[in-house]
């Protein structure tokens, strides 16, 4: 994703499934919090190992 308050592309990984296997419905909520969390700088708390060439970071929000 890209937006005002990113200095780059980053990526997020999110959960589409809850622990029993259903389409998760708190995705939506992640969308409307995102621009407080880029703003309040708090994707930093939530770094990933994971690797994507598109972006410059990635960041774990599976349990967020």
């Amino acid at each position: 994703m890209t937006g005002e308050g990113l200095v780059d592309v980053v990526g997020l990984d999110v959960s589409l499934r809850d622990e029993a296997g259903a389409v998760a419905v708190g995705v939506t909520g992640l969308a409307a919090a995102l621009p407080s969390l880029i703003a309040d700088d708090q994707l930093r708390y939530n770094p990933s190992d994971a690797v994507d060439p598109y972006c410059s970071k990635v960041f774990d929000l599976a349990h967020w």
